[in-house]
Order: C-alpha cells, then structure tokens, then sequence
C-alpha cells in the first residue's frame, strides 16, 4: 500500500481525517501525523511517504515551506494542499512549487476519495505505458495472492524483447523507447482484462494472469507482439517464460513465480527465441 502522512494544525481536522477516512480501503497506510511542518519534517523524513497531505496555515513552518522542502528532497512524493483560502496567490504558488493537487476546505470523504485515487494512479501506472511500474504491479500481485491463498489458478509471464539492444543501436534510442510503447501496448491488448501488466524494467515486461488459460493467453503475447514491424523486412519478437502457480504447494509470492519465470524465460532465450516456455523441474 502507498503511504500517507498528514500535517494540520487544527486538532479537530486533523483527527477527523485520521480516524474517519477508511485509508487502507483507499489503498493507503496512514504512516503519521503532525501539527505544523517543523514536526512534521523530521517524521517524514523517517517515513518517507508517497503522498503528503498538508495545510497552507500552520505556526513555525507553513505548509507551502514544508512543500518546497519535501520536494526538494523527496522529488517523488505527491503532494495534496488543503486550504480554507481560496486565494489564488497560494494556489499560484502552490504551483510553481510543484504541488500536485489543491483542494478547499471543508474536505469530504468523497473529494479526497477522488484525489487520492489521482494521485494512486499517477504513482502506480507508467504516465507513457499505461502499465503498472515494477513496484506497485509487484505490490498488486502480491495483494491478490494473499487474498485469494486457497487458489492457485494463475500464472505470472515474463516478457523480453529479443535483441533490443540491436534495435537501439540501429534506429536510435528514441525509436526504440517507441518500440517500448508499443510492446506496452499490445501486451494490454493481448492479455485479459484482469491481468495485471507491468514494466519490470529496461525492455521487460511481466503480465500476471488470474486464471488457468495459461497457453490461451501465452500464444497471444507472442503472436501480436511479433506483429510489430519496424521495417519493410524487421520485426519485433519477444521471448515468454511463465511460472504456473499449480506447481506451488505453499502460497508463492511474487519472488517466487518471477524466479521460475525467468529460468523458463532463460530456457527460451537458450532455444531459439521468439516463442514462450514454461517452468518445469527440467529446465
């Protein structure tokens, strides 16, 4: 879950937000509070959250000092501003600080419900890609195994680009951040609509798949990967190893099917390319 840290000097505010804004259904840890942004520095800096909540009005450090401190050291940190101030001066500033949403006072459940699932999103999913980043898919896949531990009806895929290297070197790194784009999204299309899809990094991908249709699904990401084409006789082809979840006798985590993955995703890469393979104890 992503972490959230509140600053607000008003008590009654402060403890409303806390107690009454069901966090973790919102997929938030609430990870501390604070009263102004002089206590509040410290604390975060310990904690290290991906979303501060802050007040503009507060003794000793005001809210857009404490923002411009946190995004100076924690660029990543989204930042949500409440005011009572409807002034567009602290908006402005607000702005030029980088803060990256600005709501009125008084704040409800459903307006900060809204925002927060903003922020998740621009957190958690590729701006470019349209895919969840390595650590919120792994956090995801994670979530849905443990929720469903009984179950071992899913397969988790890994994805590499054959010869990537050679595509930057002929047509250039930007034709070949292209070349991710569109891998990215044909992965989307190919795959069930509640798989989870994801950059592992550099041009890997991982898909994890809620179900058995493991070669259903298999044979789509090859196929309309290699339709790709880059030239008149060039085309992109991927290489697939896939760790099936039934082979598990314990619940597996994510570390566990990528460890299985990747030797199948090894065997494939060893035996031509271009196809998928799946784990076995001969591998």
């Amino acid at each position: 879950m992503l972490k959230v840290f509140l600053v607000e000097d008003e008590t009654v505010i402060r403890e409303g937000l806390r107690d009454r804004i069901p966090w973790e259904q919102y997929g938030y840890r609430f990870v501390g509070e604070a009263a102004d942004g002089e206590v509040a520095l410290p604390l975060i800096r310990k904690t290290r959250p991906d979303v501060l909540i802050t007040d503009i009005k507060m003794p000793f450090m005001d809210g857009l000092s404490l923002s411009r401190i946190v995004r100076e050291e924690f660029p990543k940190t989204k930042i949500l501003i409440i005011s009572g101030y409807d002034d567009f001066e602290y908006a402005r500033e607000a702005i030029s600080i980088g803060v990256d949403q600005y709501i009125l006072k008084p704040v409800t459940r459903m307006s900060l419900r809204k925002v927060l699932q903003e922020l998740k999103e621009k957190i958690e999913i590729d701006p470019v890609l349209h895919v969840y980043n390595r650590n919120a898919g792994v956090e995801r896949i994670n979530e849905y195994i443990k929720s469903n531990p009984e179950s071992r009806d899913y397969a988790l895929f890994v994805i590499d680009i054959d010869d990537f290297k050679n595509i930057n070197d002929t047509y250039g790194h930007l034709y070949g951040d292209t070349v991710i784009a569109m891998v990215a999204e044909m992965l989307n299309k190919a795959t069930d609509d509640d798989t989870i899809v994801g950059r592992y990094g550099g041009d890997e991908f991982f898909v994890f798949l809620k179900s058995s249709r493991i070669a259903e699904n298999a044979d789509r990401v090859v196929d309309n990967v290699c339709k790709i084409n880059i030239s008149d006789d060039k085309r992109i082809t991927c290489s697939v190893g896939v760790a099936d979840g039934r082979i598990f006798e314990e619940v597996p985590d994510y570390k566990a099917l990528f460890s299985k993955a990747d030797k199948a995703l090894y065997s494939t890469k060893k035996n031509g390319k271009a196809h998928w393979e799946i784990y076995n104890e001969n591998i």
